[in-house]
């Protein structure tokens, strides 16, 4: 059971196992670091901006657009790579058309059909199957199809008569499909097209081989047929891109609720004026975190912290210096203990309380010395004591090993009030703690192995 009394005031130098304990986690968590975080506001209000109506939505802020390009590209480039892909397989088969029409040429044919343009679909598609910058969508459609274009102009021009039309006809088809499936920028669509159709009409026109009404017929109906499929294109991107943007605001909109439901649980487990937890989170972590010890898992120990006098500093100097005192004291008692290890309470009045995971008595003491000497040093007056009294605190501390069958929470809890009271008894300002075997309120002179708890720190 807990019953004997140790006490750690100060002097040289703490003992190994003590700090071993404590090392590494006091000079690695003295500055809290903020993870970085997006400004979740800020993009809210950008996606709104591109939601009001009248918005073009086809060039978003750059925030918006690395976003978009991000979220999309597996679905973007698979689409992309299945073209390439096709395109080089329906080029592959041409050739046997080739060999048909222009059997003198069949040459010529495999180097640019079977060689050139498969060679750059592939190339493509293969530097497509790793995260890419948006442009580099745009070139992978952009540079076969022209290519497509030209090379089949090209052969048109060898061919000559009625199937150079058909040649041309056909590149111009190859184009259009590329503009209306390729999920790529705008821009390179309307790039891609106006090439493409520029291309085609140098061939026409410098390949007709029949009335030059023919020719005007082709040159004034394919480019209206163009515009129809880029207007398509435009409002597909378009309808795309004001999902995306819908889907965001929706995101953004969980998050910020869960934000706010975090901030509300936040204030339900804090204590207003100080700023630690409250009794009730208390209450909650403790039995958690006794479950933990009496599994066996973790040794546990906690401190209680009652401010000295504290009644005569309210009496005197007034309630508005006493809050002003509770919370210089909450925050020196936060800045001693382990970082994100223990867990500070306000445990009623002017008494605090922490959660020691994982700590024996003698790491306990250590820092239950270190939280005292640290008030003490704040140099807080306390005007009902006279003279130059300043505020101190007493501290109690009681630890329990893993699996410990023979103690209970609540008589953990006692034991450090027990030590608590000892403290207070032995004259205030003093950090007595409650271990196993004896019954002994230990001075500094009977335990010099604890003595100078507070200069190691």
């Amino acid at each position: 059971m807990l019953t004997e009394l140790s006490q750690a005031p100060s002097a040289a130098d703490p003992p190994a196992r003590a700090r071993a304990a404590l090392a590494g986690r006091r000079d690695g968590g003295a500055a809290l670091r903020a993870d970085p975080r997006s400004d979740d506001a800020a993009l809210r209000q950008g996606v709104e901006r591109a939601l009001r109506p009248g918005m073009s939505l086809l060039r978003l802020s750059p925030e918006l657009e690395a976003r978009y390009a991000a979220e999309t590209w597996r679905g973007r480039s698979l689409g992309i790579r299945k073209w390439l892909l096709a395109v080089a397989t329906i080029d592959l088969m041409w050739i046997g058309i080739d060999a048909a029409v222009i059997p003198d040429h069949i040459f010529a044919s495999l180097i640019t059909r079977g060689l050139l343009i498969t060679g750059i679909c592939i190339t493509f598609a293969r530097l497509l199957r790793s995260r890419r910058a948006p442009w580099v969508l745009g070139l992978a459609v952009a540079v076969p199809t022209l290519a497509l274009v030209l090379i089949t102009g090209y052969l048109a021009g060898l061919a000559g008569g009625v199937h150079a039309e058909r040649y041309n006809t056909a590149a111009l088809f190859a184009s259009f499909a590329a503009t209306i499936v390729n999920a790529i920028d705008f821009r390179y669509t309307v790039a891609v097209a106006v090439a493409s159709l520029a291309l085609f009409l140098v061939f026409v026109l410098t390949q007709a081989g029949g009335p030059m009404v023919e020719s005007i017929e082709l040159i004034a109906s394919y480019p209206i047929a163009y515009l129809a499929s880029l207007e398509a294109r435009r409002l597909y991107e378009r309808t795309h891109r004001r999902n995306f943007l819908l889907a965001l605001r929706d995101e953004l909109r969980v998050k910020e609720l869960a934000a706010a439901n975090d901030g509300l649980t936040r204030l339900s487990q804090t204590d207003p004026l100080t700023g630690v937890y409250n009794r009730r989170h208390f209450d909650a972590s403790y039995v958690l975190a006794w479950e933990k010890a009496a599994g066996g898992a973790a040794r546990l120990a906690v401190m209680m912290i009652d401010v000295d006098h504290f009644k005569a500093l309210n009496d005197t100097a007034g309630h508005a210096e006493g809050d002003r005192c509770l919370q210089r004291i909450a925050t020196a008692i936060q800045t001693h203990v382990r970082v994100e290890v223990d867990l500070v309470a306000r445990y009623g009045g002017e008494e605090f309380v922490v959660i020691l995971p994982d700590a024996d008595l003698e790491t306990a003491l250590v820092i239950g010395e270190q939280v005292r000497a640290a008030v003490e040093g704040l140099r807080l007056p306390n005007p009902g004591l006279g003279g130059e009294t300043v505020v101190t605190v007493s501290v109690g501390l009681a630890a329990v090993p893993a699996g410990d069958a023979a103690c209970s929470p609540e008589a953990l809890l006692q034991a450090a009030d027990v030590a608590l009271y000892a403290a207070k008894a032995t004259g205030r300002n003093y950090v007595c703690g409650s271990r196993e075997g004896g019954a002994a309120l230990v001075s500094v002179a009977d335990a010099p192995a604890l003595a100078g708890i507070g200069a190691a720190f």
